[in-house]
């Protein structure tokens, strides 16, 4: 018997989010999707087998996936953001750099700039460091 709940493409779910979707199973179908690479091959596959399922939208919960729902979810036809606008927003140190007033910010590069440079370039204390969108912390 087919269930009249709406189907959800899931991507890529990590172990502690199982608990969400066990909840998310409460109101809708979730399906698992596992896209690896932005090949068009793989979202073209990945996009037939929503159809084949009745997905009709793709999301998570994880930020590396995110390009994969705006190119999956653009495939079945619904409404994303551009691939450009994605990139400006997914990259903070860009962000950063072309904000006009960036009195909260201040950018730093570890591999040219020596700590004591680094920690007098810091105006108010405490401070928050946070590393660039998909650099997994390299260099810190």
């Amino acid at each position: 018997m087919e269930s009249n709940k709406p189907k959800y493409g899931f991507l890529n779910p990590q172990p502690y989010m199982e608990q969400a979707i066990v909840r998310m199973n409460e109101t809708m179908t979730v399906e698992v999707l596992k896209p690896q690479t932005w090949d068009d091959d793989e979202i073209d596959s990945i996009v037939s087998v929503c159809k084949e399922k009745g997905i009709k939208s793709v999301g998570g919960f994880a930020q590396k996936d995110a390009f994969h729902h705006i190119l999956i979810n653009e495939k079945l036809g619904n409404v994303v953001p551009s691939r450009l606008a994605f990139f400006y927003c997914m990259n903070k140190y860009l962000m950063r750099t072309l904000e006009s007033d960036a009195f909260y910010f201040d950018a730093i590069d570890p591999l040219n700039e020596t700590d004591d440079e680094i920690v007098n370039k810091i105006k108010e204390w405490p401070f928050m460091l946070k590393n660039t969108s998909l650099s997994w912390t390299r260099n810190f």
